[in-house]
Formats: C-alpha cells, sequence, structure tokens
C-alpha cells in the first residue's frame, strides 16, 4: 500500500486531505503540534513542531522505521500572522517562514531516498495569496511566493529521480484560518459567518470553497493514475476568484 504524509493533519483542510487519501486506500501519516490527536483517518500520527528544525528529519526517520516507504508528502502545515509588516516582530517573520518554506526543504532533503525508491511525488499548499493579495499579510503572502518558486526548482532538481513536485494554491476556503483572517477587520464587520457568506458573493460561484474540494484535488494530483503528467505547476482551485477585475 502507498504511504502519504500529511503535514497538518488537525486542522480543516488537513484532515480532509488525510480522509481522501484514507478513503483510496493510502496508508495516512499525519504530523501537527498537538499532542492529543485521534482520527480514524490517520493511520500513524506523529506529534512534532515544525517551527523545531529537527522535526522534519525526526518524522522521517519515524516513518522509514515503521513503513520503509513513502509515496507522497503533502507540505500543507502554514503559519499565518496578520498585522502591518512595521509591526511584524522579526521571531514572527522568522516562525512563519520556518513552517511554510523551510519545512518543504528539509523534507525533500530527509526523505529523498525514501521517496527515489517508489518515484513518488510532493504536493505543496500555496495559497492565492501568491498570486493576489490583501492588506496586512505581507510574512504569509510572500512565504506563500516562495513556495511557488521553490516548486518549480524542485520539479526540475527531483525531475531526475522520477519524482514529481507540484503546488495547489487554494483561494478561500472555509477554515477556522480563514475565518481567523477575516475577523481582523479588512473584510468587513460582522461575525464570522457573516464574513464568509459575504466573501462567498463576491466569488463568480457565490461561494467560498470546501476543503473536500481541496481534498480531491490534491488526491488526484498526487495519484499518478491521474497526475503522471502534472509536474512543476501553480495549479490554482479559488472559484474563478483571480479572474475577474476588483474594479468591475
Amino acid at each position: 500500500m502507498k504511504v502519504v504524509l500529511v503535514t497538518g493533519a488537525t486542522g480543516g483542510i488537513g484532515l480532509a486531505i488525510c480522509k481522501k487519501f484514507k478513503t483510496e486506500g493510502w496508508i495516512v501519516v499525519g504530523t501537527s503540534r498537538s499532542s492529543n490527536f485521534d482520527s480514524e483517518f490517520v493511520d500513524h500520527y506523529i506529534s512534532k513542531d515544525l517551527s523545531n528544525q529537527e522535526s522534519p528529519k525526526e518524522i522521517i526517520e519515524d516513518i522509514k522505521n515503521k513503513f520503509n516507504r513513502l509515496d507522497c508528502i503533502v507540505n500543507n502545515a502554514a503559519c499565518q500572522i496578520c498585522k502591518p509588516i512595521w509591526k511584524m516582530e522579526v521571531n514572527e517573520w522568522d516562525l512563519i517562514y520556518n513552517i511554510n518554506v523551510r519545512t518543504i526543504f528539509l523534507f525533500v532533503k530527509y526523505g529523498l531516498e525514501l521517496l527515489k525508491n517508489t518515484k513518488g511525488n510532493i504536493v505543496n499548499i500555496g495559497s492565492v495569496h501568491s498570486v493576489v493579495t490583501s492588506n496586512e499579510i505581507a510574512g504569509y503572502a510572500s512565504s506563500k511566493s516562495a513556495i511557488t518558486g521553490l516548486t518549480r526548482n524542485l520539479a526540475i532538481e527531483l525531475g531526475k529521480f522520477g519524482i514529481r513536485v507540484n503546488n495547489i494554491c487554494p483561494g478561500a476556503v472555509d477554515t477556522k484560518m480563514l475565518r481567523a483572517g477575516l475577523l481582523r477587520g479588512h473584510a468587513g464587520s460582522g461575525d464570522s459567518d457573516t464574513l464568509v457568506n459575504n466573501l462567498g458573493k463576491s466569488h463568480l460561484l457565490g461561494k467560498v470553497g470546501n476543503v473536500d474540494e481541496i481534498a480531491n484535488f490534491v488526491n488526484f494530483v498526487a495519484d499518478d493514475i491521474n497526475g503522471r503528467f502534472i509536474n512543476g505547476a501553480n495549479l490554482l482551485i479559488d472559484g474563478g476568484a483571480c479572474i475577474k477585475l476588483s474594479t468591475e
């Protein structure tokens, strides 16, 4: 059976990704900071803080010892801190980049041999903020742009081993992170339900995305039956939000 590692496995998108892979017959390894987590969709859970540079190495060692196989890494874990750039502390900036970008590099560094053995693939979870963005989110948005560039370079470097690397960029998806971001005030007033509904009305489809839609797309790209010829791609899944001018 194929083995997938999903980071940020306890969050909305992360858990949905775990569920999708599990229902497709994969062995699912999930990791997150949460110490107490149990789900029928995660076969093996590893509690680690990805801001610690040793964590990716320890996670890969755990997978090697338990399964000696790895077919896909889904780099879903993310840190988002929303504040004006001049108010952001250096340690906050570093935290964003360490979790969002450095972790991808470290999982490649330590997981390469396992991925080479299976000719596996990597799916990075970027963001629509790498294409179009908003106020007071520079750290997160720029880190997601970095992931887009890193994905291209990894696709080039790892292609010689038959390893595919792709980046999926969700738009507005109804998660705790989205709701927390909307409550910072830039999207108007009201509770989180009101703000999510109002945001949905600005989309061509009249709604924001849901976590299962993202999970289905991730699995499609990761599965060699469907995604074998998808490599080095930056794939938007945003309900068409990016295609309409804000002036219209």
